[in-house]
C-alpha cells in the first residue's frame, strides 16, 4: 500500500478535477530515477499536477543523497513509495 513520504504534503492543495496530472514511475534503478524526476519537475513548473511513484528503498537514497530540501520546491508534487520487498531479504540475512 502506497505511503505518503513527505510531511508537507498536507499544506499542498489538491489539484482541481479538470486539472492534468501526470504519474511518473522511474525504472528502479538510479540511472532512470533522475531523469524522470527532472521531467517531473519541468512538467510541474508547466503547471501540471505530478505523483512520483518510486520504491521504497530508492526514495530513501533520493532523500539521503539529494536532501529533503531538494523535494520541498515542488508546488503539486506527490511522492508515493510502494514496498521493494528488500526488508524481507534483509530479514533472512539476519537470521
Amino acid at each position: 500500500m502506497p505511503t505518503r513520504e513527505m510531511s508537507s504534503q498536507s499544506q499542498q492543495k489538491p489539484p482541481s478535477p479538470c486539472s492534468p496530472h501526470a504519474v511518473c514511475i522511474p525504472c528502479p534503478t538510479q540511472d532512470h530515477i533522475n531523469p524522470m524526476l527532472k521531467l517531473a519537475k519541468l512538467l510541474d513548473h508547466k503547471g501540471i499536477h505530478n505523483t512520483f511513484v518510486n520504491t521504497e528503498f530508492n526514495h530513501r537514497r533520493l532523500l539521503k543523497s539529494q536532501g529533503h530540501h531538494s523535494l520541498s520546491d515542488t508546488a503539486s508534487f506527490c511522492f508515493e513509495t510502494i514496498p521493494d520487498g528488500l526488508h524481507f531479504v534483509q530479514l533472512l540475512r539476519s537470521l
